[in-house]
């Protein structure tokens, strides 16, 4: 039976934040946000839930305004997503009719959750500036100014710090999420004395002690250590490396270099290349599963994703996806991994064990270009 929530004024609105009850409809009752993959439309107003217990469309959920950026807390069992034309963020629990919305000073241009879960982060590249929330709390923290390339900061392990990498002067800006202020940056040196880069975002490894990226000017990966702050290393990678992707349980570092299709594999031991393998000309993103040993590249110009092997470093092959593949995500115990099909609506489950595609969930919602869940397999850097 349809469950429908009619508008209603505003019954507390306090410092831009208000809790509402207003048109979101849903078709069915929903169990824990665990239990599904959350799948966002570059065009329609809803979210497709997919039961991952069965690989299954559950259901959607019709949202009042269009989830421009989405992303999922675990800590709090919420989905947060924000809206450009209203300036808006949204934290809405699928088991509650009272959504929480918060009214944002800038107009959102991407949206992080810190790893902890309970608070979040929008930014306006033009304004160069970066709006601090607390989730837990729904208030905004921290409006801080004058942050150059805002779009590419990502949150320290213990979500104090942001980190802000800048090419034009070759260092990372250090923003404290918690004082609300600009730090001291980190010096980054590139070996062969270019005079600017262009660095992806950091990546941080699961036990906080480093933080790495990569320069796509000059194919090469510096790493900083976060115990004194300082770069203690630049490492080869490939052409066109993209941001660095490490797995669940830390052993490697995956770079794709889309300029050559290649895969460089790093071993986080020592801090060494440990294999080359095939890759892809083009990356929609990279998941991990089958005991962190299995890697899923899925490119979006080719329609298929490239599958390695981090144990014997070779490639298990290519999986034709039938379609323009969104960023895959990996379930909590790295068995399935779930990638939307932009064309068809579509979402692929790709098995890790038997390395094959075991469901193809059809029709599941109009032009899809993310696929989230709460619990999930993916380091989250």
């Amino acid at each position: 039976m349809k469950k429908l929530l009619l508008s209603m004024a505003a019954v507390v609105a306090v410092g831009g934040v208000s809790w509402w009850g207003y048109d979101r409809y849903w078709d069915r009752e929903y169990s824990a946000l665990e239990h599904y993959a959350v799948v966002k439309s570059a065009d329609v107003a809803e979210l497709a839930m997919i039961d991952i217990r069965v690989d299954e469309l559950a259901g959607k959920i019709r949202l009042p305004v269009h989830p421009d950026y989405m992303a999922i807390s675990a800590s709090m069992s919420r989905i947060v997503y924000a809206n450009r034309e209203n300036q808006t963020l949204t934290i809405m629990d699928i088991q509650d009719s009272d959504d929480i919305v918060i009214d944002l000073p800038i107009v959102p241009d991407a949206l992080n959750i810190a790893p902890n879960g309970f608070e979040a982060s929008v930014v306006n590249q033009d304004d160069k500036t970066i709006v601090s929330i607390s989730l837990s709390d729904a208030e905004i923290l921290d409006v801080i100014e004058g942050v150059e390339n805002p779009l590419s900061m990502s949150y320290s392990d213990d979500s104090e710090y942001l980190f802000v990498p800048n090419g034009d002067t070759q260092e990372v800006q250090v923003v404290s999420a918690i004082m609300g202020s600009i730090m001291d940056p980190i010096e980054l040196s590139m070996e062969n004395g270019s005079n600017s880069a262009a660095y992806s975002l950091m990546t941080r490894t699961p036990n906080g002690l480093y933080g790495i990226l990569v320069d796509q000017n000059t194919g090469r990966m510096p790493m900083v250590n976060f115990t004194n702050w300082n770069q203690v290393d630049t490492l080869p990678v490939g052409s066109e490396p993209q941001r660095p992707y490490i797995t669940a349980d830390g052993r490697f570092v995956v770079v794709a270099n889309t300029g050559n299709a290649t895969t460089t594999v790093i071993s986080t031991e020592h801090f060494e290349t440990v294999g080359t393998l095939p890759g892809v000309n083009s990356l929609a993103g990279i998941s991990t599963g089958f005991f962190e040993t299995l890697a899923f590249l899925a490119s979006d110009s080719e329609n298929k994703a490239v599958v390695l092997d981090l144990e014997s470093m070779e490639s298990y092959g290519e999986v034709d996806l039938g379609g323009t593949p969104s960023a895959p995500v990996g379930d909590a115990d790295g068995r399935r991994i779930y990638v939307t099909i932009q064309e068809t609506g579509d979402v692929v489950v790709f098995d890790t064990f038997s390395r094959t595609i075991t469901a193809r969930i059809k029709n599941v919602i109009s032009n899809p270009e993310q696929i989230s869940m709460a619990k999930t397999n993916n380091y989250c850097h």
